[in-house]
């Protein structure tokens, strides 16, 4: 058995493979979406930072701040032990003005004294969508005192 090559069989498997030309957006400095972030429990600061995001594309942060709460150990004592919070904050955004906030914050349960052996969390979680204008503060309530303010840039 003989196989037969012809030359326009040799050189279509030779070809270069088709290069994919995506359309630009006309402003692609215009998608762009910077937002200002301050996330507070009462007055205390629990984070300040920049997220960026663009259509169809999300931007998030997440931090851990140890603590120190206290137990009551099996003697009847108090002492201290080692304990974090956490923040989480998503940006998502489908187009437009409009952008789906996501936050989840978890901490120690601070609700008077625990077993040491027990331990015990809070957590808070919020999920909206907000019309983010330009320069305009725009602010989130949630349990436990917690404040989320967003400032487009």
């Amino acid at each position: 058995m003989s196989i037969v090559v012809s030359a326009a069989m040799l050189a279509l498997a030779q070809a270069a493979p088709p290069v994919l030309v995506m359309p630009r957006p006309e402003n692609p400095a215009a998608q762009v979406m910077v937002v200002d972030v301050q996330a507070r429990r009462g007055g205390q600061l629990l984070w300040r930072g920049q997220l960026t995001t663009w259509p169809g594309r999300g931007a998030g942060h997440s931090v851990e701040t140890p603590e120190t709460i206290a137990c009551l150990s099996s003697d009847g004592g108090v002492r201290p032990v080692d304990a974090d919070s956490r923040l989480a904050v998503n940006l998502d955004r489908g187009g437009g003005e409009r952008v789906s906030v996501g936050l989840e914050w978890t901490r120690p349960y601070e609700g008077g004294y625990l077993s040491c052996s027990a331990g015990g969390t809070l957590a808070t979680r919020l999920q909206t969508e907000l019309e983010l204008p330009q320069g305009m503060p725009v602010t989130v309530r949630g349990d436990g005192g917690l404040i989320l303010t967003l400032t487009r840039r």
